[in-house]
């Protein structure tokens, strides 16, 4: 085999092995953060959100993963405010219905996650700070989904009694 063929058949596997490895990744311990150089600026306010979501689900023992219940027990809205650098600057209940150990738990939970991830400057424009809405969904037992990570819920069938 010649030189260049080798080159081109080692690139090639480096490739085809570097493919096949893209998608495989291990679970971080429970307790565990990314290190903040390894995140990844979001460039827009929806990408933030679901990074700022995911930071706060990660230091929070009261979030789930999975399909949510059909009917929830509370929805809870944040209004939030971000500086620059990711600290959390105010966090108040915009919405709510009623359910104060709830609205507690979501604002627990922001707290608990401490500084957020940086906005990016194409998401803060400028400005000193952002400001967003985000939803806390509860269930039943008072473990909850972040809007912005909860996956779609299945449609249920229309009724065919007309």
């Amino acid at each position: 085999m010649s030189y260049d063929r080798s080159i081109r058949a080692a690139a090639l596997v480096a490739v085809a092995l570097t493919a096949g490895c893209a998608g495989v990744t291990t679970a971080p311990p429970p307790d565990a953060r990314p290190p903040a150089a390894s995140i990844v600026p979001a460039l827009s306010l929806e990408g933030y959100k679901k990074q700022a979501a995911k930071h706060i689900v990660a230091a929070s023992p009261d979030a789930f993963d999975g399909q949510l219940p059909e009917i929830l027990k509370s929805v809870v809205v944040l209004d939030l405010t971000i500086d620059r650098d990711g600290k959390v600057v105010k966090a108040t209940v915009r919405r709510s219905n009623g359910y104060k150990d709830l609205e507690a738990t979501a604002l627990d939970s922001v707290r608990r996650a401490a500084r957020l991830p940086a906005p990016s400057a194409a998401v803060h424009r400028g400005a000193p700070t952002i400001t967003y809405l985000e939803t806390w969904l509860f269930r039943a037992d008072g473990r909850f989904q972040i809007r912005s990570l909860a996956e779609p819920q299945p449609v249920a069938a229309a009724s065919a009694s007309n």
